[in-house]
């Protein structure tokens, strides 16, 4: 079995091109972490070492390295031809798709998914809708949508089938200058002292009160929102910490003010992102093409 993801061999490939982690992540748009350790679990898979890190003087590759990326650049050519032959397939296909999606994963990630989409079958129409979770399972359920990317939480499940495309790890968000801002991490037993800022819906409220429960925390509430940019930027003006899964790409709120996202040290339970349709359901090739789509564009975040 294959263990290792295109995306590990496209880094890897793009640092030996580049000569280092950093180079690397500035010519693909991408945080030198996530670089470092998509590479790091490609050597780990593999077994053995493809780069030396040479502190401030860049990467240079091992003899197995040099050997390896070789075969590397002739897999992701072969995938780039595989995925241009499969766009072409897929280009034939035609027809509606009404798609619903929770309003709060709209801006994250339907954007990019539509335009992927679009990319790779441009003649099918993906006709939006954004709701809450009951009101895309209700939609489902009445034939008003087909498909619904929303968070596996708090669902109607029945009739339904769920394929789950992503999972996210609940984080603290803390103001910027906050002391305890520049932590690698942070403990829920930290925060004891601290007032809290939830966002208010009814969908997350229990899940987010689990969080503090597994903490020991009942914070005294600063502010309730259902607004997402409202709780942020009530965090960045100090008013209190806040609990979160999804993270924007800027760790700055609507007023300018900075913003810290810390991983929390606990265990804690992701959540994750699915795509929920109906057992039976009508435009079963269509349904299939953004199916794979959602597949592809997910596993490349």
């Amino acid at each position: 079995m294959v263990n290792f993801t295109l995306k590990q061999l496209t880094y890897f490939s793009a640092v030996a091109e580049h000569g280092g982690i950093a180079q690397a992540a500035r010519a693909l748009n991408i945080s030198e972490p996530a670089i470092a350790s998509a590479v790091d679990k490609l050597e780990q898979m593999l077994g053995f070492t493809l780069l030396v890190r040479r502190h401030a003087r860049g990467t240079e590759l091992t003899s197995v390295g040099r050997e390896a990326v070789l075969i590397v650049r002739q897999l992701l050519a072969r995938a780039d031809e595989a995925d241009r032959r499969m766009r072409e397939l897929g280009a034939d296909l035609e027809g509606e798709l009404r798609l619903g999606c929770y309003e709060t994963l709209a801006p994250f990630y339907l954007p990019g998914l539509l335009r992927l989409m679009r990319r790779q079958h441009p003649n099918i129409d993906c006709v939006v809708s954004e709701g809450r979770g009951d009101e895309l399972t209700k939609a489902l359920s009445g034939d008003a949508i087909d498909l619904a990317l929303c968070y596996d939480m708090n669902l109607d499940r029945r009739g339904l089938v769920l394929e789950r495309v992503a999972s996210l790890e609940p984080y603290v968000l803390l103001s910027g200058d906050h002391t305890l801002a520049n932590e690698g991490g942070i403990s829920l037993r930290a925060l004891a002292d601290e007032s809290y800022v939830p966002l208010d819906w009814p969908a997350t409220r229990d899940l987010f009160a689990a969080i503090l429960d597994r903490g020991g925390l009942a914070p005294a509430i600063a502010l309730r929102s259902q607004s997402f940019e409202l709780v942020r930027s009530a965090v960045a003006n100090g008013l209190g910490f806040s609990l979160l899964y999804a993270r924007p790409a800027s760790d700055i709120a609507y007023d300018g003010k900075p913003i810290a996202c810390l991983p929390i040290k606990e265990p804690m339970p992701p959540l994750d992102i699915v795509l929920a349709r109906p057992s039976r359901s009508r435009s079963a090739d269509v349904l299939a093409a953004f199916t794979a789509t959602a597949r592809a564009y997910f596993s490349g975040l």
